[in-house]
């Protein structure tokens, strides 16, 4: 998958996790901030980082994770598991 679709995937599933938990958030240029938890950016290669607000680490991911796992530690985040 290239990398440009593979970030307008990541985007629009972490953004439909997001309205599905009601959670308020904002997206512009390739990032998301759901503001009281975290704030999710997709650089030019397609690494991952998302910086949290009330949980104990952030998280750096390469191009290669899989979504599924990205979905994983959203839900770690929001739910504080």
């Amino acid at each position: 998958m290239k990398i440009e679709q593979r970030k307008k995937e990541i985007l629009k599933l972490v953004s439909i996790k997001l309205i599905d938990n009601k959670i308020s958030f904002n997206y512009s240029n390739n990032m998301i901030n759901a503001q009281e938890y975290f704030k999710l950016t997709i650089y030019s290669k397609g690494e991952i980082e998302i910086i949290t607000n009330n949980y104990n680490k952030d998280f750096k991911f390469s191009g290669d994770n899989t979504v599924e796992h990205l979905l994983n530690v959203i839900d770690s985040i929001i739910f504080n598991y």
